[in-house]
């Protein structure tokens, strides 16, 4: 299988998983009613439309397509690592560990990440991390093949 469709997979797979857990209650996996953001759900439609533009671009050997791809996953995952794991590993304003007590507090988080005194990472936005950090290193390496 080339770099290309392993790029292509892993972003519809990334693309399903965030999709399905924002939209889905699975509790303890994810505590939906704990979400209030009135803006929780466009978000996420225009979210689904920069992977199809993605997606797409592999797809179809599209350049600026694929150059958007790489600049929206690199994007993606800086605010990944600065919404989790900073205030994992460097510790969190009041701000974010209210938000981090009333939306995440009831879910389920892996043995292996322990309390630090800091936000532990929830086992849905860990995968998250997981699937995104594969979803950016296959598509670089897509975009520079």
């Amino acid at each position: 299988m080339s770099i290309v469709m392993i790029s292509i997979l892993s972003q519809i797979v990334l693309s399903l998983y965030v999709t399905v857990t924002h939209l889905v209650s699975l509790f303890p996996w994810n505590d939906l009613s704990a979400e209030k953001h009135p803006l929780e759900r466009p978000l996420l439609f225009v979210w689904n439309g920069c992977q199809a533009i993605a997606i797409c671009g592999f797809w179809a050997d599209i350049i600026w397509m694929k150059l958007f791809a790489v600049a929206f996953w690199t994007v993606w995952m800086c605010g990944n690592v600065a919404s989790w794991w900073l205030p994992y590993w460097f510790g969190a304003t009041s701000w974010q560990w209210e938000e981090y007590r009333k939306e995440f507090g009831r879910t389920y988080k892996f043995s292996f990440l322990r309390d630090r005194g800091t936000p532990v990472p929830d086992a849905m936005h860990t995968v998250i991390t997981f699937l995104s950090m594969m979803t950016l290193v296959t598509t670089w390496l897509a975009y520079l093949s």
